[in-house]
């Protein structure tokens, strides 16, 4: 939370991962067998091209506020085998005051949609980030349509102590 001079020496660090211990249940498990390799097709249809993404950094000198806007997007296409449309798109506002790292905000949004002959269905999900001095901030929320209807819908407000990071 607060300005800090950090040194990490790759050659006296750790990086320790959990393991699982062996099961007798583990004796039951099939192999995966060989991958799975399609046969090339044609590939996919662009019924909309993917528009230009784009990142603006604006800073503000009156208050010291670095803010960053960033688009993009898949456009809208056709995966020909299954006949599949698909088009995907995303933003993020990034945000922080230049003496204050416990101002820092991170707002991503993103929305996905498939469609095939009767369904068409789209899912779109927020996150926000935010600190305190003491913790991690998030909100997020999903929202699944079907035909535009909104048949699912989940909200998450979770604090995380910050624990020294």
């Amino acid at each position: 939370p607060e300005p800090v001079t950090l040194t990490v020496y790759a050659g006296r660090s750790e990086l320790e991962l959990p393991v699982r211990p062996p099961r007798p249940e583990d004796k039951e498990l099939k192999a995966f067998g060989p991958a799975f390799v399609p046969e090339p097709t044609s590939g996919r249809t662009i019924i909309q091209e993917a528009p230009k993404p784009t990142r603006v950094s604006e800073w503000d000198a009156t208050t010291n506020k670095l803010t960053i806007r960033n688009t993009d997007g898949t456009g809208r296409f056709r995966i020909d085998t299954i006949g599949t449309e698909m088009w995907a798109k995303r933003s993020e506002v990034i945000e922080i005051l230049d003496h204050d790292p416990t101002s820092a905000k991170i707002d991503a949004q993103k929305i996905a949609a498939y469609k095939r002959a009767d369904w068409d269905c789209r899912v779109e999900s927020r996150l926000q980030v935010s600190a305190t001095k003491d913790d991690f901030l998030f909100v997020g929320q999903i929202k699944a349509f079907e035909h535009d209807a909104e048949v699912f819908t989940k909200t998450w407000n979770r604090t995380i102590p910050r624990r020294l990071v």
